[in-house]
């Protein structure tokens, strides 16, 4: 007992303790590199700049606060991604609301395991298939005429993006409550999108 008590009580090692200051300072410099940029952005006039990083960092801090209720805004804002579109321009990707939702959480949810705040669900057979497929499609993009930038975008948007939804509901809407909230979620989302074809589909009448 005295072994077993004594390896529970073993202290965390150095990169365990040293990963949580790492993310604080690199909090407190993204928060002072976001600030800087938004007032260039307000003092050169691209306010709608502007109002897309303030969401995108709402998204991202909403995330970091509550994952599982993070998971679910980013899910009710879906109609919206458009609105929260970042061009990069020069060749980069677009940051996206999407994107960057899925590779903040992915990124969290990884930080938390390596400094044991917590464990994954093991990958199941439609998330190893998955994988497969991604790979695949990936060892195919140097043909693609998309080039390898729209490529990679292409497959990240249309398989991985899915994909990775699928794994955060799975390890962080586990569970009937997690679940039932998942549904209103999702039915919200569903009704948003049948009002906008409706009114899509009446303009297009009346013209």
């Amino acid at each position: 007992m005295s072994e077993l008590s004594s390896r529970a009580e073993a202290p965390p090692g150095l990169f365990s303790r040293l990963l949580g200051p790492l993310i604080d300072a690199l909090g407190a410099a993204g928060g002072i590199g976001l600030a800087a940029l938004l007032a260039d952005l307000i003092v050169t006039g691209e306010s709608d700049r502007a109002v897309t990083l303030v969401g995108l960092a709402a998204v991202t801090t909403g995330l970091a606060l509550n994952p599982a209720l993070g998971l679910l805004g980013w899910l009710a804002l879906a109609p919206f991604s458009r609105m929260f579109n970042l061009a990069m321009g020069s060749g980069l990707p677009d940051l996206g609301l999407h994107r960057v939702a899925a590779m903040f959480l992915l990124l969290l949810l990884l930080a938390q395991v390596t400094i044991g705040r917590r464990r994954l669900a093991r990958l199941s057979t439609i998330e190893w298939t998955g994988l497969l497929f991604i790979t695949g499609m990936l060892l195919a993009v140097p043909a693609s005429r998309l080039g390898v930038i729209g490529g990679v975008q292409n497959v990240f948007d249309t398989v991985a993006l899915p994909l990775l939804c699928f794994f955060f509901a799975r390890n962080l809407l586990a569970g009937e409550r997690g679940l039932g909230r998942l549904a209103v979620v999702l039915a919200l989302v569903g009704a948003m999108l049948g009002l906008a074809a409706g009114d899509s589909l009446n303009l297009r009448n009346e013209d």
